[in-house]
This record gives C-alpha cells, sequence and structure tokens, in this order.
C-alpha cells in the first residue's frame, strides 16, 4: 500500500466505472484509499458502486460518496478535502489504469521532490487510438486568474 490516495468523480458512468475500479484495484502499488463520489447521477452508477463496495471488500480500501450534482472541480475539491493521503491522484470513472500507473507516478514523484504534480501519457481506446499527445503543464494553470 503507498500513500497515494484515488480520487474519481463518477456522473452517468454505471457502464464505465467498474472497469475503472478493477483496473485501480490490480495496482501493483495499491492505493491507500480510493474515493468514488458520484455527482447526481441519474443512471445506475450509484447501484454499481454499491455493489462495487461489497464487491472489493477487504481489496482495496474503497469508499462511496453521493451527492447532488454540483460539477467536477467541486468534486475534486472535495475529494482532495476528504483524504489525508499525501499524494492525490484523480482518475476518471471512465479511465482504464495500467498496473503500474501508481508505482510509476509515485516513483516519479518521490524522485523528484521539487516536482508538485505528476500525470501521465494517456493510451486511447474505443472510437480512438494511440497515445494522446501530451505537453509540459505549466503550474500557473492550477491556479485561478
Amino acid at each position: 500500500m503507498t500513500d497515494v490516495a484515488v480520487v474519481m468523480p463518477c456522473h452517468n458512468y454505471g457502464r464505465y466505472v467498474r472497469d475503472a475500479l478493477l483496473s485501480i484495484a490490480a495496482q501493483t502499488m495499491p492505493p491507500a484509499e480510493v474515493l468514488v463520489i458520484d455527482d447526481g447521477s441519474t443512471d445506475d452508477s450509484l447501484s454499481v458502486l454499491e455493489g462495487l463496495e461489497q464487491e472489493l471488500l477487504g481489496v482495496m480500501a474503497l469508499r462511496v460518496v453521493s451527492q447532488s450534482n454540483s460539477g467536477v472541480a467541486q468534486v475534486l475539491n472535495r475529494g482532495v478535502q476528504m483524504t489525508r493521503a499525501p499524494y492525490v491522484m484523480f482518475v476518471s470513472a471512465d479511465d482504464i489504469a495500467r498496473p503500474q500507473l501508481i508505482a510509476q507516478l509515485h516513483d516519479a514523484l518521490e524522485h523528484h521532490p521539487e516536482g508538485g504534480y505528476a500525470y501521465p501519457k494517456m493510451c486511447l481506446f474505443g472510437d480512438e487510438s494511440g497515445i494522446q499527445l501530451t505537453y509540459p503543464f505549466p503550474a500557473g494553470r492550477l491556479t485561478a486568474a
């Protein structure tokens, strides 16, 4: 287990969230906790998540929180506030993480303590394929103007 918390916003992603959470459960470096915040879904997301809470009991520390719809920025902020882990990783409910994702990002930050964040390249699947181009991410984008 690591000192990384995974925060996953979920809004009407009942058809995807199972695969996303199973990919987190399969990490070579398990997260300290996984917090999924259902943001007022009107599909079966909440019932899928409640079933996964039971299914993954003992596999990973999964906590599901339900709230009225407030938007992804509010969900992510709430997730950060709810965890005590020193590292927080955001994973969307329609993402599938490769097994070394947490380990690689954790190691990057541990080996570069001057860094404030790390992010991976994104491999597209479904209607699109290939590796998503990424560019250096300016920290100034993380603050409000």
